[in-house]
């Protein structure tokens, strides 16, 4: 990879992370009667797990682990559909994400039950009583999903990428076993264990990367009600648009996952 290209992305992921943390230092927040159900507080976590996870995307493309780097992106995707529908729809989105958690209990404890899972006999009545109560409290219980969160967002286009991702990393599909063919010097088709990935695959999980880093940090700063950390976000967004279009950080069409 081209040492000028990848100095600039380095650069703006590093600047990008840094703003994440500052509008999280410069918009301090109370805990109110919601608690932890509040959307701020919400957000605050999932602004917390999306600098983890992009800071883990560069680690592991420093290693050579591609798939693994991408896999990480798709994460942030999700963490920022997530981010965008609190910040559509504010408490009726936490009570979705309260019942997609109760319906996840649910179906985990139904499961075990009907396996016939090695439990202790109090410890099967004591998750018969865990099911019985998320019954009650939540009769509604249902799973959200990152198609149906995203769409009805304003990140709606990175669900796109999302698909991408889905298929040539987080999935054994045959796209992204497909990676592992590759050709010895005489030009026979063997299995890499570990593919070296292209400057191509390298510039474009940067691209993504900071794609969804910066929409959770845009939607984070906004249900924060804004810092001046967040005033720097178009400049970010301008720096970004100016990699994008150079020559080298083409996009391929995605590929539905």
């Amino acid at each position: 990879m081209d040492d000028t290209l990848k100095a600039q992305w380095s650069e703006l992921a590093n600047a990008i992370g840094q703003t994440g943390l500052d509008i999280l230092g410069g918009a301090p927040v109370t805990i109110t009667e919601k608690r932890f159900a509040d959307p701020k507080v919400l957000s605050i976590m999932l602004m917390s797990r999306s600098l983890a996870n992009f800071r883990g995307v560069f680690a592991l493309i420093e290693k050579g682990l591609i798939v693994e780097a991408r896999v990480l992106v798709r994460c942030c995707f999700e963490n920022g559909f997530w981010v965008a529908g609190l910040h559509a729809e504010g408490d009726k989105f936490v009570r979705k994400m309260l019942r997609d958690e109760a319906r996840s209990r649910q179906a985990r404890g139904e499961l075990a039950l009907s396996r016939g899972a090695a439990l202790l006999e109090h410890v099967k009545e004591r998750l018969r009583e865990q099911l019985r109560f998320i019954k009650k409290r939540w009769p509604d219980a249902k799973s959200l999903n990152p198609k149906g969160v995203a769409q009805n967002g304003p990140l709606a286009d990175g669900y796109i990428i999302y698909t991408q991702l889905s298929a040539d990393a987080a999935h054994p599909s045959v796209t992204s076993l497909n990676r592992h063919v590759g050709r010895s010097e005489n030009g026979e088709a063997i299995i890499e264990v570990v593919p070296t990935p292209s400057d191509e695959e390298i510039t474009m999980t940067w691209d993504w990367a900071c794609n969804a880093m910066l929409g959770v940090c845009v939607g984070v700063n906004q249900i924060l009600g804004g810092s001046a950390a967040g005033q720097q976000l178009n400049s970010l967004a301008d720096r970004y648009h100016a990699l994008t279009t150079q020559p080298k950080t083409k996009q391929a069409p995605p590929v539905e996952g």
